[in-house]
């Protein structure tokens, strides 16, 4: 809920908005002077009070790129007081900073879509069933009573140790009420459910199982990146990708890299 993306025309995410919450101490230290008076004022008698900031990072449209400074990079990094709308503070970056990993992101959205969204129906349905086994576990550990009518001198009690008085001559008792259930259907089913979520989640091709020769590892693990190759794209186009060119660079800008 606190950030929010877009597209680029390549269908990257292009620009990111970030809402951030600072106290007026912290404001001050990162933006200083670029703060309203009236913030600056308030951190010397409130410096713990929070306010809200906006990050936006998106291409920036003119820029010279002949000046090296903050202000001509190709990417626009705007730090902006929510309340006031004002920017405190303007500066950019050489390439992208952000790297957001999506994993399916069908035409026409810009929010990508996790695996756990096709099996959503099944986690809900397991989650119900938990539920129903413990509505039973509970049912006949602790059942419902049948009481027959002026038979016990004071309200039945179920707890521990309790003493319940009748009348003597009553030829009736409290007994338990039966109910028809069968945990092992119960169980059979749950135990489908987390079978389907565990797939769903790609888990069975994550996990490594011990192989009788390296031979039949490797074709294993082939055939587990084929059928994980939908998801792995995205992750590299939109994740991995961007992450590797930007650390790159900045080791490049700053002499970390040997020449060709």
């Amino acid at each position: 809920k606190d950030l929010f993306v877009l597209n680029d025309v390549y269908g990257g995410v292009g620009e990111v908005y970030r809402t951030v919450v600072l106290t007026d101490e912290q404001a001050v230290s990162l933006f200083g002077y670029g703060l309203d008076q009236s913030v600056l004022d308030d951190a010397k008698e409130n410096p713990l009070k929070e306010r809200t900031y906006i990050h936006a990072v998106l291409p920036r449209a003119v820029y010279d790129p002949n000046q090296h400074d903050k202000l001509n990079m190709p990417v626009a990094s705007y730090w902006i007081d929510y309340q006031s709308r004002k920017v405190v503070n303007e500066s950019g970056f050489e390439e992208f900073p952000y790297s957001i990993g999506r994993i399916n992101v069908p035409a026409g959205y810009v929010y990508g879509f996790s695996p756990a969204m096709n099996i959503r129906h099944t986690i809900k349905s397991l989650n119900k069933l938990m539920k129903q086994k413990l509505n039973a576990g509970d049912l006949a550990l602790t059942p419902a009573m049948n009481v027959p009518l002026d038979t016990y001198v004071n309200p039945l009690s179920l707890k521990h140790a309790a003493l319940n008085y009748h009348e003597p001559d009553s030829p009736y008792r409290a007994e338990p009420m039966h109910t028809v259930g069968n945990f092992q259907i119960n169980t059979e089913t749950i135990n489908d459910a987390r079978t389907q979520v565990r797939q769903g989640m790609l888990i069975d091709l994550i996990e490594q199982t011990n192989k009788d020769n390296s031979y039949q590892a490797m074709q294993e693990q082939l055939l587990q990146l084929k059928l994980m190759s939908p998801w792995q794209g995205g992750l590299e186009k939109h994740f991995l990708k961007p992450l590797v060119i930007r650390v790159f660079n900045i080791l490049l800008r700053r002499g970390g890299i040997l020449p060709e």
